[in-house]
């Protein structure tokens, strides 16, 4: 059982660890996608926007899962929903301060979007495997 004193502290922590994860993985993924396709030379290719989606829902699902599995069980939705809110104030400020990168006019929508899609179904998918049974069952 979590004390209550550490609850706060695990939530922090669950909230690095997911952020963590999804940031090591898209890292990861974007420099083998640059190795394999090579970089653009103008605007993104239809084949690099697809795997740079790809390779971010993974990043984000595990982030979910990762930040599920940490966080308190009394606490879980509040560790979701801050690292939820860290994503899109993260993709808020990379699309604010970027320069101009030629992306498609809603990238940043769509990939905002399946992130929060992503980190719920990482949520879910810890829920599923680890979680304790309904009483209704």
């Amino acid at each position: 059982m979590v004390s209550e004193s550490s609850s706060p502290l695990r939530i922090v922590l669950a909230v690095a660890v997911g952020y963590g994860v999804a940031s090591a993985l898209v890292i990861a993924g974007s420099s083998l996608l640059l190795t394999t396709l090579g970089a653009p030379a103008g605007p993104p290719t239809t084949g690099f926007l697809i795997g740079n989606i790809a390779i971010r829902i993974v990043g984000t699902v595990c982030a979910g899962y990762a930040c599920a599995r940490v966080a308190p069980d009394d606490r879980r939705l509040i560790s979701m929903a801050l690292l939820i809110l860290f994503f899109l104030a993260g993709a808020a400020a990379a699309f604010r301060t970027a320069p101009d990168t030629n992306q498609p006019q809603g990238y940043v929508a769509l990939v905002s979007l399946l992130g929060v899609i992503g980190v719920w179904a990482g949520a879910m998918i810890e829920r599923a495997m680890h979680g304790k049974p309904s009483p209704w069952a």
